[in-house]
């Protein structure tokens, strides 16, 4: 809340600095201190760090104790230099417009006229100062740290000629999480920013809001919470930023719309939470509230369930084609009908394999009669193709046929869909997918210069299957679950994600010669990783926005280079640009698509090397005991991916070479 102080003749908005312990740590420290005991305080436990006045003059500082004895001011910060000149030249003018025309205290008008307050609080956001300013075309950000009394980042947003400015003074409103800013007008079109080095992610315009009072992050930073005005009626709305890019309108009943100053004025943010302050005193979440009312909409569309029938029913006796080329010993595909149609001369089938190690969807339209329907008529010429796979990523030393991907058998799966007419989408032919699979990896040891032994791994793997062991109380082995429904295909953010890591996990096997060197199993791999590619390929070219998002969220690129997909990752980077062979420069750019960002930041909880991604190449690319760099970002992982190989096949380092030093500039 904000109130009012005065004290050595010093009065303005008051506000307390809370950070989390990490923010007062360097990298190193932090990390010694993550280490210590789990019953000292967490990194991301808040402590109280200043106490500070803002008003016209300065920011003033106050030292305070634990008792909150007595404050005393032992620091006064100037304002930047473009805020002074703005407060300077603008709301000294301001104010006394406003004492000749008598209306100084009404409440009513002054939210609408202006101030110096005013403008202070809207750029205040926790722990962090906002200052705009607008030159050339050209609205420059700059957040500042309150605890650190430092500049955090700065970013540039090049004003669109046809893009409305707000007039309305002091309408910024802005949100910051761990890796991001998100900044408004006040008007419907919000922009991303990463807040480690100010380049903007995506912007997103909201056709049924016309002014924004509030922006928060919630969901992990996942999600962005907005509250909004149109049309004389209060607006909520969710925006699932990296998972789906959707949102949903909610209607917000009971808010006091007569003037913005009184919504701004019964909400409070908590915890991650959006609190609303009846006239009566009441309070209640609006967070909650909004999310109660997108469950019973969600309810209405979901409907009645239905009954299915066991998957095992759908065994189909034909397999479209070789799933897992890459194995070598032989193992047991079972292909599933998930879907069959017969039409005229046209018959379309959607087959399920379940391999060793992937989830894979074939689709194929081919005719009975080839002297009726040309084979170039039909999709892929009436050959199979790839609709989705997944991977368990299983680590290329554990895979066997013990560690083998299983189907767990519950009640009811989803059944296949057998009709005589017409299906429009994958949506209508998948009907309600539904698939659990199960496999087995090994325990972390306690001591790990405890070598592995595979023999007593298959043992307690038979027990555990057989009934006679728990697998809470196995001591080698840890199941590890996957459900694979609907959504995970149709939608294709989903089905994207799990067509990076296929890459990644397929090539692994590739590079560490754990594919048979013989001419038909080399083109059957190839044929299959064809067709990952191109999934990946047409969702970038025609859904590049939601393409960038996903790979902010969840660094696709970290796959693609651990995949070796040099001309994906070119088209990733350039569009559609072609390279001049002679001149080796890029030339005839047919579109200016961003996407994606680099970054050096993590999602918060991740790690940037996981399981095998070094060492699959034969132990080559392993650490050496002497060797203390490791990458933490995707171009240092494309040069250590790539050490020791022909030039030729270090392109990848080329292409993100140029790209950053054609964006270096960006946000200058």
């Amino acid at each position: 809340a904000v109130t009012c102080y005065y004290s050595n003749e010093i009065s303005g908005i008051c506000k307390f600095i809370e950070v989390s312990s990490e923010d007062d740590l360097c990298t190193t420290e932090l990390k010694q201190k993550q280490q210590q005991s789990s019953q000292q305080q967490s990194p991301h436990d808040p402590k109280l760090k200043r106490f500070i006045i803002l008003n016209f003059h300065m920011i003033y500082n106050f030292n305070f104790n634990d008792q909150y004895d007595p404050f005393e001011l032992n620091e006064e910060f100037e304002y930047p230099k473009s805020f002074r000149h703005e407060l300077d030249n603008f709301y000294t003018r301001d104010f006394a417009d406003a004492r000749d025309s008598h209306d100084l205290h009404v409440d009513d008008n002054s939210y609408e006229f202006g101030g110096c307050m005013k403008r202070l609080l809207s750029c205040i956001y926790d722990k962090y100062f906002l200052v705009t300013q607008y030159k050339s075309n050209v609205r420059s950000l700059e957040v500042y740290n309150l605890a650190k009394m430092e500049l955090k980042t700065a970013a540039k947003k090049c004003e669109k000629k046809d893009e409305p400015i707000k007039q309305q003074l002091y309408s910024d409103k802005f949100s910051v999480s761990r890796l991001h800013l998100c900044y408004t007008q006040g008007i419907d079109i919000i922009n991303l920013f990463y807040m480690e080095n100010g380049l903007r992610i995506t912007s997103k315009k909201f056709d049924e809001i016309k002014q924004i009072y509030l922006l928060e992050f919630i969901d992990s930073d996942e999600k962005l919470f907005i509250i909004g005005e149109c049309e004389g009626k209060i607006v909520s709305i969710i925006w699932d930023i990296y998972n789906t890019a959707e949102y949903e309108p909610i209607e917000l009943d009971n808010f006091p719309i007569n003037k913005p100053v009184t919504i701004k004025a019964s909400l409070a943010r908590t915890s991650g939470n959006i609190l609303q302050i009846e006239n009566n005193g009441r309070i209640y979440s609006v967070l909650e509230k909004v999310e109660n009312k997108l469950e019973e909409c969600k309810k209405e569309k979901i409907g009645k369930k239905k009954n299915f029938a066991p998957l095992s029913c759908f065994v189909d006796g034909k397999k479209m084609i070789c799933a897992e080329p890459w194995m070598l010993d032989k193992y047991d595909e079972i292909p599933h009908c998930l879907y069959h149609n017969k039409e005229g001369e046209r018959t379309e089938t959607l087959q399920l394999i379940v391999g060793r190690s992937t989830v894979q969807i074939w689709h194929q339209i081919n005719s009975d009669d080839e002297n009726i329907i040309d084979k170039d008529d039909l999709p892929n010429k009436g050959e199979p193709f790839l609709e989705y796979i997944w991977t368990n990523r299983m680590p290329i030393d554990q895979e066997r046929e013990k560690t083998g991907l299983r189907i767990e058998q519950p009640e009811s799966y989803g059944s296949p869909v057998t009709s005589n007419g017409s299906h429009d989408t994958l949506n209508d032919k998948l009907n309600d997918f539904y698939l659990k699979v199960y496999w087995y990896e090994r325990k972390l040891q306690k001591d790990k210069k405890e070598s592995a032994n595979i023999t007593e791994e298959d043992e307690e793997i038979d027990e555990i299957e057989k009934g006679n062991k728990d697998i809470k109380k196995s001591e080698k082995v840890k199941r590890k679950e996957k459900v694979i429904e609907k959504k995970d295909i149709i939608e294709k953010f989903h089905a994207i994600r799990h067509a990076c890591r296929a890459l990644e996990h397929l090539n692994k096997r590739f590079i560490s010669n754990r594919l048979a060197n013989n001419y038909i199993r080399i083109h059957k791999y190839e044929k299959i990783i064809g067709y990952i590619k191109h999934i990946i390929w047409k969702f970038a070219k025609y859904e590049p926005e939601i393409f960038k998002l996903l790979c902010v969220r969840y660094n696709l690129m970290k796959n693609l280079i651990l995949s070796d997909c040099d001309h994906l990752i070119k088209f990733i980077l350039f569009g559609d640009e072609k390279l001049d062979d002679c001149n080796k420069v890029f030339k005839g750019q047919k579109e200016v698509k961003t996407r994606y960002i680099p970054s050096n930041e993590l999602w918060p909880g991740k790690k940037f090397l996981i399981d095998d991604d070094l060492y699959f190449n034969k132990g080559n690319d392993k650490l050496e005991d002497n060797e203390e760099i490791e990458p933490k970002n995707n171009m240092e992982l494309a040069i250590y991916h790539c050490k020791g190989r022909e030039l030729k096949d270090t392109i990848i380092i080329a292409y993100l070479l140029e790209y950053y030093s054609r964006h270096a500039t960006d946000c200058a």
